[in-house]
């Protein structure tokens, strides 16, 4: 997924679909497939409560060796925005305080 590839933006069939989690990933015949999920919160209950719950945005079907691609794109943007200071990977910072706590001295 090269930055320098040329992708044509203009088309009207072009969405943008806003996601916030992913579910049911498939891989059959070299095909990946898999869920994008928007939270959604249902306010027409009886009680008059809210009930929050996750719905299909989008699916999604990619050739394995694409996925494979999609996958180090994403590594690579997540590692510059790691060495920026915008984000902070969770399982990081887990390490992190595992080693902290392994390193201090017990009471």
């Amino acid at each position: 997924m090269s930055e320098q590839s040329r992708v044509d933006y203009s088309k009207p069939h072009n969405q943008t679909v806003y996601v916030d989690g992913a579910t049911g990933f498939t891989l059959s015949d070299g095909v990946c497939r898999f869920n994008l999920t928007q939270e959604v919160f249902d306010s027409n209950s009886m009680d008059g409560t809210s009930d929050k719950h996750d719905i299909v945005a989008c699916r999604i079907a990619i050739p394995l060796t694409r996925f494979a691609a999609l996958s180090e794109w994403i590594n690579d943007l997540m590692g510059k925005l790691e060495s920026e200071g915008v984000i902070r990977r969770a399982n990081d910072s887990a390490q992190q305080e595992s080693a902290a706590s392994e390193a201090s001295p017990e009471k």
